[in-house]
């Protein structure tokens, strides 16, 4: 049954219950071995933001997957943001775990789990 929360009421780890874009991202799907779906957290323009568990450290990571109908140009713009943040170490940026491909060819990137107010909230 879908729920019907908003985003006003998600749970405290900042996932919805709302079917994902991707259904390849369902709850408990594993991503590159490692990452496994808890859920989706938020949704942008060039891409969809999902709360993962990392099996290896148990810790919870943010995994940002580029929509499948973005433009090349956000492709490029994922990629290039994983390869600055996979050489930035700093205790104000989330750090950088690891991104690939799914099997469907879209570009993930997964990274600490910051838990917190929404920025857009904040600034309304």
């Amino acid at each position: 049954m879908a729920s019907s929360r908003t985003a006003e009421q998600r749970p405290p780890d900042g996932t919805t219950t709302a079917p994902p874009d991707n259904p390849m991202m369902n709850p408990g799907t594993l991503i590159a071995g490692r990452f496994e779906i808890e859920g989706l957290a938020a949704k942008g323009g060039m891409g969809l933001v999902y709360r993962a568990r990392d099996r290896q450290t148990g810790q919870p990571v943010a995994l940002k997957v580029r929509r499948p109908e973005a433009r090349s140009q956000d492709t490029e713009r994922l990629l290039r943001e994983a390869q600055v943040l996979s050489e930035l170490r700093h205790p104000g940026i989330a750090a950088y775990l690891g991104h690939g491909r799914l099997p469907e060819g879209q570009i993930f990137l997964a990274m600490e789990w910051v838990q917190g107010e929404d920025l857009a909230k904040r600034l309304e």
